[in-house]
């Protein structure tokens, strides 16, 4: 059976709509799966797997001569029920996420742009010059050439989500013009001023023409879609890791997770194999792949006969695998949602803090006198980041960071690595009493930059070290 979270199945998914929602007609060749390798960024056996299921479900036809050709034969009134029946299905995932997209993306487009390098700026130029594109594969690649800038595969897998889910739908219908301005233009106005380098034009741009597009699908939905709405939805989801079916690393996540919150001490053992897999619902063999997966990153180390033991903070330098792949891999994923919380965390703290209701408040400051009293106030930014998990007002901000904040527990590792705790007191201890004072006033967006600037420095510090071990291809550009 085909992962429906697989590249393949999205790239199925894609074709599949189109020929539904009549973008592709019956005879209509579809793109050559060497095309479509470009057109999506996808490996040739990808794409051609997609096309095998589209050819088995009677989609396409396949021939070495002829190409692919669309077999599947659509009245115009089964073409509307598709397309009724596609949207009504997602109203309340379009609806949450268009408002969050501002929030989420505004100021890691602009990082995006200022990092596109002149050749990809020639590269888009050329595109748009050709428009031989059909659109919903010209935003694909347009976002591919501007977000891939910043070098952060997870950021890229969410973008990839988002427009293959959300926006290649509505660009494939035959009369998406009708809500939507011209987008080609709107792309080029913020390549001129990219060139230009007017950062703060491309900003107000770039916010702009999302709002172009918010109002296009809620227009599109208000007049175009009358079907009922299912009982269950569709919803927004995403998960981080490139193969979601690799549950050792959810598992991982979860016990470390646990060890954060003081349910198993430096020096306890975790329960036995069998005792972990009947009480977690999983194979033995997926324990013992978890297993593994923390004695690498130095948090627990396996004593023969005895069982599994969870490290201290001094125990880790000699007992992490800096240079194993799967800890590299790791670590990396953990500087990649530090960038991406780092670029959005002023509009998204903002939103959340402006959001929640006086007893969140109250207890958010009670917190941060918890972490006076501990001597550790440098918790307040993976707390703050927590916060914004659980109270943003918006369901797919929440999903987006709940998702980041777990990739945060792999940085366990740099712990020891990050300096003495007294020193790093000294520095984050200053800031809490005016985080308090932001929050007791309700100056939401003066938290937000406090925090901007607390994930700034802590990003320094992390990715100084990261620096030192190696980690090349993880640090990247962060403003």
């Amino acid at each position: 059976m085909v992962n429906e979270s697989s590249l393949q199945f999205v790239i199925y998914e894609i074709f599949k709509t189109q020929i539904e929602f009549g973008t592709y007609r019956c005879g209509d060749r579809l793109p050559k799966i060497e095309d479509a390798c470009a057109l999506l960024t996808v490996s040739l056996d990808t794409a051609r797997s997609a096309y095998r299921r589209l050819q088995r479900e009677g989609y396409i036809t396949l021939s070495k001569n002829t190409g692919s050709i669309v077999k599947a034969d659509y009245p115009e009134t089964e073409i509307e029920q598709h397309i009724q029946s596609f949207f009504a299905g997602r109203k309340d995932a379009f609806m949450d996420l268009l408002p969050s997209m501002p929030i989420l993306f505004g100021n890691i487009q602009v990082t995006a742009w200022k990092n596109v390098t002149q050749d990809k700026l020639d590269s888009l130029e050329e595109l748009i010059a050709a428009r031989q594109v059909h659109p919903s594969y010209f935003i694909m690649q347009y976002l591919n050439l501007i977000y891939g800038s910043l070098g952060n595969p997870l950021l890229m897998r969410l973008i990839q989500k988002i427009c293959i889910h959300y926006m290649i739908p509505f660009f494939s219908l035959e009369d998406y013009r009708s809500y939507i301005e011209a987008e080609v233009d709107a792309i080029s106005f913020r390549m001129g001023l990219c060139r230009k380098k007017d950062w703060a034009a491309l900003y107000t741009a770039s916010i702009d023409f999302i709002d172009i597009y918010i109002t296009a699908v809620q227009s599109f939905y208000k007049s175009r879609i009358t079907a009922p709405l299912p009982r269950q939805q569709a919803a927004f989801t995403w998960n981080s890791h490139k193969k979601a079916s690799q549950i050792c690393y959810s598992l991982a996540l979860e016990l470390m997770a646990t060890v954060g919150r003081g349910g198993y001490k430096e020096g306890d053992y975790l329960p036995s194999i069998g005792r972990l897999a009947e009480e977690k619902q999983v194979s033995a063999s997926t324990v013992r792949r978890t297993l593994s997966l923390l004695n690498s990153i130095g948090m627990t180390r396996s004593v023969n006969g005895v069982g599994t033991q969870i490290l201290g903070v001094h125990q880790i330098e000699e007992n992490c695998g800096w240079t194993e792949p799967q800890v590299k891999k790791r670590l990396s994923d953990f500087a990649y949602s530090l960038q991406i919380f780092l670029l959005s965390c002023r509009d998204t703290a903002a939103a959340a803090f402006s959001y929640a209701d006086e007893e969140s408040i109250r207890s958010f400051l009670g917190q941060i006198d918890l972490f006076k009293t501990v001597n550790r106030p440098d918790l307040i930014t993976s707390y703050s980041l927590k916060f914004i998990a659980q109270s943003a007002p918006y369901q797919t901000i929440r999903t987006v960071y709940h998702e980041l904040f777990q990739q945060l527990l792999w940085g366990y590792p740099m712990r020891c690595r990050l300096g003495d705790q007294d020193a790093i007191s000294s520095y984050y201890l200053p800031y809490l009493d005016e985080m308090a004072s932001c929050l007791e006033r309700s100056d939401a967006e003066g938290y937000a930059i406090i925090l901007e600037e607390l994930l700034q420095h802590q990003a320094e510090v992390i990715l100084d070290a990261l620096m030192e071990l190696g980690y090349t291809e993880a640090c990247t550009p962060l403003a």
